[in-house]
């Protein structure tokens, strides 16, 4: 498998948190925190591995595959099956990026656990500790996910709908959610980091796209498992078997879960593939109903199922294999780690890198907190005002970088702002836009 643009980000920030450093006041980035302990805790046990991640993530796929057929341990639909499990895990091969252990894939095991109590309340009137569960869960979510608070929307509003739930037990939900909220806030503002939270991460959640990939490829990319679960909705409102309450009222549940999830795929700041991850959950319970529907006729149930398989293994492959090189609304090239842009004479160097390409951190670790170029603008792009540039100076003070590759000459301006900074670095020649600080023997 590449190496991921995305991967590598979520290595040098685990690594950076394994060596001591504080996500969003050392380190600036938007990564959700419980997912960043995640990273850090892979990188302490098996260091820099791609190969922890993509085993890692096989296994949790396996659970959840395990989760979501225990939800159809309920009467959901008209006869006992495995397909919910089943399409679970090859929805799971729609791209190579759904194959690494992404914030996205984390927090599904707990919208999971929180579907499974709101399908019990469907069924049966839950008590107030397991409304509050809900919550509890979808707030965990949420901190591995931050868009997955756009799901407890639509968990909310599905059970007010189509449950018997009064406005307190909604009450509840919304509690627990911010009972896990507030903890997060707490130790961050006990770590005097509760501004760096609000700007690096809570601010993340936003419709506006910095263009990492043409915003095209993830909606292209998504029109399998889209195009699947609607047709799971229709057949499921169609059919000619005769449906309980309680499996009707699970479809309107869902169908409210699904336009969430939907909606949450785009509150990012970036456009990823596995972002898409998040609709596996809806395209599971309605493509079980598809399935459940025209079983009977094994012909058509054979056809759907190649048809399905072709279609997400046929995307995989057209762009794992890039078959499509000329179709600039599918463009994957720019999701991997290029590594003939990689400079070879710097190398197990504490850098820093002020540009979109983070490709030299593959072999070289991070220094200040400027990771997410994005956020750095903050400090880097306003030299005008005194706090920045006297906490821009002490944060370079602290964790000084051995080479600055400066693409966009962001740094030029700094210098002029600083000139005690700009004396402990040079240019070597031929290497424009790179700085190196000075006494410091270069490979």
């Amino acid at each position: 498998m590449p190496l991921l643009n995305s991967e590598l980000k979520w290595m040098v920030v685990g690594e950076k948190m394994a060596h001591g450093w504080m996500i969003y006041k050392s380190i600036w980035d938007d990564l959700a925190p419980l997912s960043a302990v995640v990273y850090a805790g892979l990188h302490f046990l098996f260091g820099r591995s791609m190969l922890a991640y993509e085993i890692l993530s096989l296994i949790l796929v396996g659970i959840q595959a395990m989760q979501i057929q225990l939800l159809a341990r309920k009467p959901l639909y008209a006869e006992p099956n495995m397909f919910p499990a089943y399409i679970y895990v090859i929805a799971c091969n729609l791209f190579f990026d759904f194959y690494t252990l992404s914030p996205v894939l984390l927090s599904i095991s707990f919208i999971l656990i929180a579907l499974d109590k709101c399908l019990q309340h469907l069924e049966h009137p839950l008590t107030d500790d397991k409304i509050f569960s809900i919550g509890f869960m979808m707030g965990l979510a949420s901190l591995f996910y931050l868009p997955s608070l756009i799901v407890l929307i639509g968990i909310c509003f599905g059970l007010l709908v189509v449950s018997q739930i009064n406005p307190r037990q909604i009450f509840l939900v919304l509690f627990g959610f911010a009972f896990v909220s507030g903890i997060a806030f707490i130790i961050f503002f006990e770590l005097d980091a509760k501004d760096s939270f609000y700007f690096c991460f809570i601010n993340s959640l936003s419709f506006s796209k910095i263009k990492n990939i043409e915003l095209s490829t993830p909606v292209i990319i998504s029109l399998p498992l889209v195009f699947f679960m609607l047709g799971g909705m229709f057949r499921s409102v169609i059919r000619n078997q005769r449906l309980v309450n309680y499996q009707i009222r699970s479809i309107q549940f869902m169908f409210f879960l699904s336009v969430t999830c939907l909606i949450s795929i785009h509150m990012s700041r970036y456009a990823n593939p596995y972002q898409n991850m998040i609709l596996l959950i809806p395209v599971s319970f309605f493509g079980a109903h598809f399935f459940v529907s025209i079983q009977k006729k094994w012909w058509a149930a054979e056809l759907a199922n190649i048809i399905m398989l072709t279609a997400i293994l046929g995307m995989n492959i057209i762009t794992f294999y890039n078959l499509t090189p000329n179709f600039k609304a599918l463009e994957v090239s720019d999701l991997i780690v290029n590594r003939k842009n990689i400079k070879s004479e710097i190398k197990n160097k504490k850098i820093l890198v002020l540009g979109d390409k983070i490709s030299d951190y593959l072999e070289n670790e991070l220094a200040t907190p400027y990771f997410n170029p994005y956020l750095s603008e903050n400090h880097l792009g306003d030299m005008n005002n005194f706090v920045s540039v006297e906490t821009l100076y002490e944060n370079f003070l602290r964790d000084m970088p051995d080479v600055i590759i400066d693409p966009q000459r962001k740094m030029k301006p700094v210098f002029n702002r600083i000139p005690a900074l700009k004396n402990r670095f040079e240019i070597k020649k031929g290497n424009e836009n790179i700085y190196f600080l000075k006494n410091v023997n270069q490979k």
